[in-house]
């Protein structure tokens, strides 16, 4: 993502679009990579839990099973 950002700046010094333009296509850029750090990190979260949860020996395979 940061590539892309990079790139859209070096469009925009070289006069590739226009600093209106740019100003709206990075902040988008940008608010995409918030929401995805966030989701990355509830991710991981989860993750981390599933696997507290199997180091003490709740495995999927001791759940009680549906009738």
């Amino acid at each position: 993502m940061s590539h892309i950002i990079k790139r859209l700046y070096e469009d925009n010094v070289n006069g590739k679009i226009s600093d209106e333009r740019f100003m709206e296509l990075s902040a988008g850029y940008e608010q995409e990579q918030r929401e995805l750090k966030d989701r990355v990190a509830a991710l991981q979260a989860e993750l981390d839990k599933s696997q507290g949860h199997r180091q003490r020996g709740k495995v999927y395979g001791d759940c009680p099973k549906a009738p």
